[in-house]
């Protein structure tokens, strides 16, 4: 479930333009954006960890042969 994260990361900087409604304004982008952009860095990290505890698990049971 950690691939969720940056989709929803970047979900949230294109949500101003995606959604119709009220016009978005420079402020609204840019809290978007930046608050996209945090949600997606931390998506990522969260699926680097558990790719990484993922394989060390395979390598501790011997199941990560190459």
């Amino acid at each position: 479930m950690s691939w969720l994260l940056p989709v929803l990361g970047v979900w949230t900087i294109i949500a101003p333009w995606v959604i119709s409604g009220q016009p978005a304004t420079t402020r609204t982008v840019w809290n978007n954006v930046v608050t996209g952009a945090v949600i997606a860095v931390f998506g990522l990290a969260a699926m680097a960890t558990a790719l990484l505890q993922q394989r060390k698990q395979q390598l501790v049971h011997g199941t990560g042969g190459k």
